[in-house]
């Protein structure tokens, strides 16, 4: 199996509206994207600034329970994973899936959102190793499926995983 090679683009500074609008231009034209996470909302799957993520359309398929997604929620992106898809019977025209959808490292708030407010869905993490090249992790794979049941089954006690996490990466690391 041939490997996948991804192109790096050379650095350059946009307003997320201008960056997300070629974002989903690329994908409109069939391509997939990939782009460096930002932010600790999905942490441990995501770690910020270290690992990218390859980004798809959506469609019928793979808006589904427990996909990671992009989307817009009063005018930001926001990149969360799916908790439940509820069909709401608004009229036989307004029907609307709606979406609740929470980041993996937050341990409050969920956001509430319809499938159209839904830009791209995650197919594959990029875990970049310390030696610079990245290892591909499917999101349609049997390891990441029960990864995210065990990390879904201890949403209770995510708080204080989180807080050992936190701790040891700044005792060993000096990390913030």
């Amino acid at each position: 199996m041939e490997k996948e090679k991804y192109r790096t683009a050379s650095s350059m500074v946009l307003e997320n509206n201008e960056y997300f609008a070629l974002v989903q231009e690329e994908m409109h034209n069939g391509n997939k994207v990939v782009f460096t996470a930002k932010g600790h909302s999905m942490t441990p799957f995501l770690r910020h600034e270290r690992d990218s993520v390859e980004l798809v359309l959506p469609n019928e398929d793979n808006v589904k329970e427990h996909a990671i997604v992009l989307f817009t929620l009063h005018g930001r992106y926001i990149m969360h994973r799916i908790l439940k898809i509820d069909y709401v019977n608004v009229g036989a025209v307004n029907d609307k899936d709606v979406l609740t959808i929470q980041g993996d490292g937050n341990i409050s708030g969920q956001e509430i959102v319809t499938r159209d407010a839904v830009i791209g869905v995650v197919t594959k993490l990029l875990r970049k190793r310390r030696n610079g090249s990245y290892h591909a992790i499917d999101c349609n794979g049997r390891f990441f499926k029960a990864a995210t049941a065990i990390w879904l089954f201890l949403t209770p006690v995510r708080r204080y995983i989180l807080a050992i996490r936190r701790k040891i990466l700044k005792y060993i690391f000096h990390y913030e």
